[in-house]
């Protein structure tokens, strides 16, 4: 060993003038995944895949991995995965640096148990270097430079952890030179996610949309000197429920030329899916005579992207009108209405993303006169300015047909014919 150690001395001290060849950062590649809690009545898991490249060097043949858990299988994915009996492989390919991937995958199980989903990523990284073959003659002298202050730049960028589906996300990135020299072409680069779009004139201080991708935002910030803070903001749109991974970085050039690059400032916001309740309501018959019946159904549906809770649907019967039958059975058992009551109550349910219910009210018209059935319904995802929905149907209720009349047919004008 020590003889070893004395021989990589003397190897230095003959090369004094030979170059290090420079060293470069190997890629990161973060992966998070977000699922809900617990499947859904189906058994659907739904899980959102984020891979982010946090590094300035490509990485390379990027592959997640998963092995399905039992009694589970593939519902779906965004993109099909290499299937190899229980083992699913997504095949990313090249990431560059300062890049986000996402993808999305549907698992179906019939597990009563926890389901335990482990997805696992690999990828390569490679650096490419030139190196001369020889050195400089021992007798040639050269005075080193002297160290030198560089400058530095940080950079700090501001998002929410949370927000709904349907409402802009609004980010601000502050670049800083910290360092204690001057720094010129100064760039802050901005790179948003794959599922968000650019909110059109959003950007201040003249942030422009760069890339063939347009999911970067760039600002020329120009000097500047030892201090100095420039503060920009600029707002995307989510297009989907998810985790949104936003990354920036700023980069610049000292008073030799050399670049200085920040490190990468990221924010993550959790976005979650907005309710949109639809309510309608409409009569079976109408008009109808005294004695006779129609039927008023009341279709509740959710056209939005996250549950609706807390939903309460109520049914004022018009004075003249008698309620016969209420459907289906478990509404009416539920809503423990009792003969001649002016209203139903029925029992709070809830809605998830694209689910509906339909309410059932069989009604008698007793007397002649235009009647005006109306249902309101309240939920904790409405507006709270207008905390109350009502729709409402009109249902003419005419005199008793005249008992002549069922013994004729249409026939021509001005006669009239008997069977």
């Amino acid at each position: 060993m020590l003889a070893l150690v004395v021989w990589c001395l003397a190897f230095v001290q003959d090369c004094p003038d030979c170059n290090r060849a420079p060293e470069v950062d190997p890629p990161v590649v973060a992966l998070k995944v977000l699922t809900a809690n617990k499947a859904d009545a189906s058994g659907l898991l739904v899980y959102d895949v984020v891979l982010t490249n946090r590094s300035a060097a490509k990485a390379f043949d990027v592959k997640v991995k998963l092995e399905l858990p039992e009694k589970t299988a593939l519902h779906k994915s965004s993109f099909e995965p290499a299937v190899q009996q229980n083992l699913l492989t997504w095949n990313i390919g090249t990431m560059p640096g300062n890049c986000q991937r996402s993808f999305q995958v549907t698992l179906k199980t019939t597990s009563d148990g926890p389901i335990e989903a482990c997805f696992r990523v690999s990828y390569e990284h490679g650096v490419c270097v030139t190196t001369t073959a020889s050195c400089k003659p021992k007798d040639t002298v050269e005075t080193l430079p002297k160290p030198k202050t560089a400058g530095q730049l940080t950079v700090q960028k501001i998002g929410p952890a949370r927000q709904g589906m349907g409402i802009p996300i609004l980010y601000s990135i502050t670049v800083t030179n910290s360092g204690k020299s001057q720094l010129n072409n100064v760039e802050l680069d901005d790179i948003f996610p794959p599922n968000a779009v650019y909110v059109p004139s959003s950007a201040d201080n003249n942030g422009q949309l760069v890339g063939p991708e347009s999911k970067k935002m760039q600002w020329r910030i120009g000097t500047m000197l030892p201090g100095d803070t420039r503060t920009v903001t600029f707002k995307v749109r989510p297009t989907q429920v998810g985790t949104y991974l936003n990354v920036a970085n700023a980069n610049g050039l000292d008073q030799d030329g050399q670049r200085v690059v920040s490190k990468d400032s990221t924010t993550t916001t959790d976005i979650s899916g907005m309710a949109t309740i639809y309510m309608e309501v409409k009569d079976s018959v109408d008009p109808l005579f005294v004695g006779q019946n129609t039927s008023y159904s009341v279709l509740v549906r959710n056209t939005g992207t996250a549950a609706a809770t807390n939903i309460k649907l109520m049914a004022e019967i018009p004075a003249g009108m008698t309620v016969t039958d209420i459907g289906p059975i478990s509404e009416a058992n539920s809503s423990n209405y009792k003969a001649g009551e002016p209203r139903i109550n029925f029992q709070t349910f809830k809605l998830e993303a694209r689910e509906e219910k339909v309410f059932i009210i069989n009604v008698r018209g007793n007397r002649e006169n235009l009647f005006r059935f109306r249902t309101n319904l309240t939920s904790d995802v409405l507006d709270p300015n207008k905390p109350i929905m009502s729709e409402e149907e009109t249902t003419n209720v005419v005199a008793e047909k005249p008992v002549d009349s069922l013994t004729m047919e249409k026939a021509p004008a001005g006669t009239l014919t008997k069977k």
